[in-house]
């Protein structure tokens, strides 16, 4: 194998039959070093704006930058909208055409070669977008278009998605309550102090994040927090959401969603953060006939997960929940599905008229609802 090229490439040779033992020995070395932090990709950003500060002055002021090339590159902006219109166009669907609003003012947006996020956005949808501000003339018309490089979802939404999707792996199947109060009571030592904190719920994730964001320039989401396992590798405090398996230095915050057979010890005593988010965890029977609804319109065999939950955020939608309702679907014989990558590929299987309490998910979780709300 041979690769490199240019001067600003790596260059590097080796004998095929090596080839397994050289990526054994990346995958060793790289294992403790890497994180998820450092497989997000990033973009350099030149200038965070409004919509409403882009005018054919601003454009002119940019063009004085000019040329752009290797060693000047044209500026990146960053702006937050909300999504008017989204719409795969060209002769093969590649690429993407936005329409963004904020305060009233109105942005056209194109992604070349970026088609395939028209699945990912919804109307009325917050967005960040990074791109390369432009002159479009068109019929002797000059207006200004902005040239997507990417775009990502706000801060709220990433932090509420990757937790609901967390507390699913964590609490697929939630385990009978029979108990009407868990003896929850304060530790000898503060979860402040402590290493690594075990946190159950939205509300708190929310709240650590907020004390971070105030003390740590430069936070970055996957630096201090992490799902299911401890995942940071530095010496960074660490604040772990829904733990599989909690780690021996560890400290819980709040109630797990599962100890009920002793004294559970946590700061937080209370349990109004774990009431408070049944509604975005819980179907009801209103849930479940819109996410079928959602499935029965769709003209593909796929949705992604994101554009489902967010097409339907006036329901409390949540991965947690959207997840539940597939199983439930699944259980009733009405449908098949599984995860590929962030897509939910599904299949509707004809069938008579069924009931949602014949499912023994649906009716677990609701006992669990109920009963969680009368625990003091």
């Amino acid at each position: 194998l041979r690769f490199g090229g240019h001067e600003m490439a790596a260059g590097l040779s080796l004998k095929w039959e090596d080839f397994e033992a050289f990526k054994k020995a990346v995958h060793t070395y790289a294992e403790p070093l890497i994180d998820e932090e450092m497989l997000v990709p990033g973009m350099d950003i030149d200038l965070e704006t409004d919509i409403k500060n882009i005018d054919l002055d601003f454009c002119e002021g940019m063009e004085r930058l000019e040329p752009f090339g290797a060693y000047n590159p044209m500026p990146v902006l960053s702006i937050t909208a909300n999504v008017q219109y989204a719409q795969r166009i060209g002769k093969d669907l590649n690429h993407l055409k936005l329409i963004v609003e904020k305060d009233n003012a109105v942005m056209q947006a194109i992604g070349f070669y970026k088609g395939y996020l028209a699945e990912y956005l919804t109307a009325g949808e917050t967005i960040i977008i990074g791109g390369e501000i432009t002159k479009n003339v068109w019929n002797n018309k000059t207006s200004i278009q902005l040239r997507i490089k990417d775009i990502k979802s706000t801060e709220d939404v990433i932090l509420k998605n990757k937790y609901y999707t967390s507390l699913y792996t964590y609490l697929k199947n939630p385990q009978e309550i029979q108990v009407k109060h868990i003896p929850v009571k304060k530790p000898l030592t503060d979860a402040a102090t402590s290493k690594i904190i075990n946190v159950y719920t939205e509300a708190a994730l929310n709240k650590f994040y907020e004390q971070m964001k105030n003390n740590t320039e430069n936070i970055n989401l996957n630096l201090k927090i992490c799902y299911n396992k401890v995942c940071a590798k530095n010496n960074n405090p660490i604040v772990c959401i829904n733990p599989i398996k909690k780690h021996t230095s560890s400290q819980d915050y709040e109630w797990d969603y599962q100890t009920i057979s002793e004294t559970f010890e946590a700061p937080n005593t209370l349990l109004d953060n774990h009431k408070a988010q049944l509604t975005k965890m819980i179907p009801s029977h209103k849930d479940c006939v819109e996410v079928y609804k959602l499935l029965k319109n769709n003209v593909l065999d796929d949705l992604s997960i994101h554009k489902m939950v967010m097409a339907l955020t006036m329901y409390d939608m949540t991965e947690y929940k959207l997840f539940q309702i597939l199983e439930i679907f699944k259980e009733l014989n009405i449908l098949q599905w599984y995860i590929a990558e962030d897509k939910i590929k599904y299949n509707l299987i004809a069938s008579g008229k069924t009931k949602l309490e014949a499912s023994d998910r649906y009716a677990a979780l609701q006992k669990f609802s109920k009963v969680l709300l009368q625990i003091n």
